[in-house]
This record gives C-alpha cells, sequence and structure tokens, in this order.
C-alpha cells in the first residue's frame, strides 16, 4: 500500500460535504426566488400580506445607495439600481445589455443570471417596483 498523506481523514469529508450543502441550499433559494418572480401576481390580496411583513423587513434591510456614476468596483445590486435610473422603467434585458457594454469584461451568462436573480430579490425587498408590460415587467427604483 503506498502511503503519499493522500489519505482523506473524515473531519476533510464533512467539512467538504458542509461546504457543498450550503452551496446547493443558496442555488436552491436563488431558483426559488427565480421562481417566486416569474409567478408571483400583483394581486391585492399579495400585496397586503406583503405589507403585513415588510415593518419587519424594513428593521433588517441594509440601506442601498444609488450611486451617480458607473464603476466596475460596485456591487452588482448597485449597478442595477444605478442602470434602472438611468435607463427609466428598463425590462430585464434592457438592464443586462446597459451593464455589459458598461463593462464588457462581465461574463455575460453569468451576469444575466446574476442580474435576473437580483431583480427578483430587489423587488421583494422594495428596492423595485415592477409593472407588467406584455410579459415581461418595467423596473423603477422604489419610493424610499
Amino acid at each position: 500500500m503506498n502511503n503519499n498523506n493522500t489519505e482523506i481523514t473524515e473531519l476533510e469529508v464533512v467539512n467538504f460535504l458542509t461546504k457543498r450543502k450550503d452551496s446547493l441550499l443558496k442555488e436552491i433559494n436563488s431558483i426559488n426566488d427565480i421562481i417566486s418572480s416569474i409567478t408571483q401576481k400583483d394581486t391585492v390580496s399579495t400585496k397586503k400580506k406583503q405589507d403585513n411583513f415588510n415593518h419587519i423587513k424594513d428593521s433588517r434591510k441594509k440601506r442601498i445607495d444609488i450611486p451617480d456614476a458607473y464603476s466596475p468596483e460596485l456591487k452588482i445590486d448597485e449597478k442595477i439600481l444605478y442602470a434602472v435610473k438611468k435607463l427609466k422603467k428598463p425590462n430585464r434585458e434592457e438592464i443586462i445589455a446597459y451593464l455589459l457594454k458598461e463593462d464588457p469584461l462581465l461574463d455575460q451568462n453569468k451576469t444575466s443570471r446574476n442580474i435576473i436573480t437580483r431583480l427578483s430579490i430587489l423587488r421583494k425587498e422594495n428596492y423595485l417596483t415592477a409593472k407588467k408590460d406584455g410579459r415581461r415587467y418595467r423596473y423603477t427604483i422604489a419610493n424610499s
């Protein structure tokens, strides 16, 4: 038996599996957010339920400032809010195209998926409002 210190300990296996589980749970949550944004209906009852919980979420919500200028160092939420402010009622494809134009070094597929997910989250956290326009949503900055 060749023993070149390549044996894996149980602790290493447990650590790896724990990290993998956390990664998969994050991905599942992201997928759930996307599904929710697609299937979400802007009905009065949904609005009332959401309003009942806003006061709880607002107390925990961190503030995101909308930047005055684009920078590749901005966080993705700041980039999205900047694009929405700049474009005036864009849909998600327009936001994606604008951000890829502003920063051509971004990976197109990864950026597109990330923006789609973050739009859903920003909408749920009341940073953005969305109005149905045909089969798409048009986004605006929510009033503070």
